[in-house]
């Protein structure tokens, strides 16, 4: 992941982008019934003590991209972001993942699925609820250093239905990594997947990069 956003807050540019500041690498693997994904950053500064995150009750938990190193994950899969180019839709996910721990330390990740797809087209009664798959996506933080964690996490057929697992599908893949700086600007800068220099996925399904599932 290369392309950094940096938004203009209070009139000025959240700071950033200086060599060592944040990189991340990630990899992708998939059968017939589960999504993989492993992403592994570099954060010079790598802090999740976030006070009134921490300090907020159990729903409100669901806000993960209030922490620094907070991933978010997108799938469109109809693939149809690019032609429609009117925001996130009715095939389109968003979840988000968070360290556990204001500490920062290993352990299983935080799971919020902020956006789902139509119930309709994935399993109608049977699609799972936000809890279900807050629950059961398998999802584990690892601190490997004071600077450096990771992701590993695996997606279940269920929890990205309509999406197919199969050799030919395509699926149109985001990601955003938050380096979160408290410097006056909200800090909300980080890595983004998007195809546009400078620009965050978020609402973008239109320049999430087309992923063809392969054998």
């Amino acid at each position: 992941m290369t392309n950094l956003y940096r938004p203009v807050s209070l009139q000025k540019q959240t700071p950033g982008g200086h060599p060592g500041d944040i990189e991340a690498q990630f990899q992708v693997a998939w059968d017939e019934e589960n999504f993989y994904l492993r992403v592994e950053a570099e954060d010079d500064i790598f802090n999740v003590n976030y006070e009134p995150f921490w300090a907020s009750s159990v729903a409100q938990k669901g806000h993960l991209y209030q922490l620094d190193g907070c991933l978010e994950v997108y799938f469109d899969c109809a693939a149809n972001g690019r032609v429609n180019n009117a925001g996130l839709d009715l095939d389109d996910y968003r979840y988000d993942f968070s360290a556990s721990h204001a500490s920062g330390d290993s352990g299983p990740a935080l799971v919020c699925r902020f956006r789902e797809v139509f119930l309709e087209y994935a399993g109608g009664t049977e699609f799972p609820t936000k809890e279900e798959a807050a629950r059961g996506i398998e999802a584990e933080f690892t601190r490997i250093s004071e600077t450096r964690y990771a992701y590993t996490i695996t997606f279940a057929r269920k929890y990205i239905l309509p999406m197919k697992l199969e050799a030919g599908s395509q699926v149109g893949f985001g990601m955003y990594l938050h380096d979160r700086m408290d410097d006056g600007t909200f800090g909300n800068k980080g890595l983004s997947l998007a195809t546009e220099e400078g620009a965050h996925v978020n609402e973008n399904p239109q320049l999430w990069p087309i992923m063809m599932l392969a054998e």
